[in-house]
């Protein structure tokens, strides 16, 4: 549904409850949100909210539910495994057309998984598509039906530390995004196309096109040019330089020790910093906080040449707006740049738009074929005299 609700007081908890409006009503979602006050209770009536929905049939629901209960269980969690499983489980039977579309791309040993969603009629682009530090690609599909639907071939991805990747291969998640991408692509035999990333994928694609000569094009869903600037608006600037000062300095046990202080008091800082671990495949949190400084196009942004596209909201929480100006002034060798920011009024100031999706394909939609009138053009012989 279309408008950011409040469902829970606590921002990350109401951020997940907006993320289930895809496939929840709001009504429903009131009374499931009602009496959960922390992390525990949230993962244990999603759980009990998933197994009673799936024995009513309710499949799509069960699915999200499960997915909301698995997202927050510590990667020890008794229950993780089996939670991701029957999400899927649900999916698949939710959505039996995706069964065909599923591959699965050879990487380093193991393997990614794919969703390859064929264009209705004939192929204007391929998108080649991923979503960023802890979204998976089922939830990816139903918005990019419409790419699909108006001719564009979209492959959605999991690379390292993301989906199956992590859960069954235990991958970690690394920053040279274009290795993931280049296997996609060999394995596909994709020789052009558009690379999209949302949420943390707003520094993957960028930074995987930076190598990658068959991208020609970008799409970064959520400005991301150093992803240790999301911190900001959890600790606060003060906060934050002072921890970048003794990262600076390899203040190895001062950092494990505050961040560790901080997640005994802070239930939602314990999940947080135990998941970025868990992903990245660091022991400590200063091999987390480190991993995250990585996670940069500092270095690379003018390496990029391409046509980019940077799609933020006005209000997110999790990512401050100014990384957009920075990441569009960084692209100085870029064909061009352009920015879209979602406003309240359309609701879709929050991170990735999560409750008017449609408002950015719509944008997304325009912007390619702009620039195919432009390439057209670019192509006719000029007049003479």
């Amino acid at each position: 549904m279309v408008g950011y609700t409040n469902f829970h007081t606590d921002v990350t908890l109401n951020f997940m409850a907006n993320r289930m409006t895809a496939t929840i009503s709001n009504e429903e979602l009131a009374v499931f949100a009602n009496g959960i006050s922390d992390l525990d209770g949230w993962i244990e009536a999603s759980f009990a909210a998933a197994v009673e929905a799936e024995a009513a049939g309710r499949d799509l629901e069960a699915g999200t539910y499960f997915r909301a209960a698995e997202f927050f269980m510590a990667p020890d969690h008794a229950n993780k495994a089996e939670a991701y499983d029957r999400f899927l489980e649900c999916y698949d039977r939710a959505h039996p057309e995706v069964a065909s579309m599923r591959r699965r791309v050879p990487y380093g040993g193991s393997e990614l998984e794919v969703i390859d969603v064929p264009a209705t009629g004939p192929t204007k682009d391929v998108i080649v598509a991923c979503s960023g530090f802890d979204g998976l690609i089922e939830e990816m599909y139903a918005g990019v039906l419409a790419l699909a639907a108006n001719g564009y071939r979209v492959v959605l991805y999991e690379g390292p530390g993301q989906g199956a990747a992590l859960r069954r291969s235990h991958l970690p998640m690394i920053a040279e995004w274009e290795r993931p991408v280049a296997a996609v692509l060999d394995h596909l035999e994709i020789e052009s196309c558009t690379l999209l990333g949302l949420s943390l994928g707003g520094y993957l694609a960028p930074r995987a096109a930076a190598f990658e000569p068959r991208a020609k094009r970008i799409i970064a869903w959520g400005a991301h040019f150093a992803m240790i600037e999301t911190f900001r608006p959890r600790i606060g600037d003060e906060s934050l330089n002072g921890l970048i000062g003794l990262m600076d300095e390899e203040q190895v046990d001062v950092v494990n020790e505050v961040v560790l202080a901080m997640m005994e008091t802070n239930a939602t800082a314990r999940w947080s910093i135990t998941h970025g671990m868990h992903t990245c495949g660091g022991e400590t949190p200063y091999d987390f906080i480190k991993w995250v400084q990585t996670m940069t196009l500092r270095d690379v942004a003018d390496r990029i040449t391409q046509d980019t596209l940077i799609l933020h909201g006005a209000s997110d929480h999790l990512v401050p707006v100014d990384e957009v100006w920075v990441q569009a002034a960084a692209s100085v060798n870029a064909k061009s740049v352009t920015a879209r920011i979602f406003s309240e009024y359309e609701n879709a100031a929050e991170h990735c738009q999560v409750t008017n999706r449609k408002a950015v394909y719509d944008v997304i939609l325009d912007w390619l074929e702009a620039l195919q009138r432009r390439n057209r053009a670019e192509q006719q012989p000029s007049g003479g005299p």
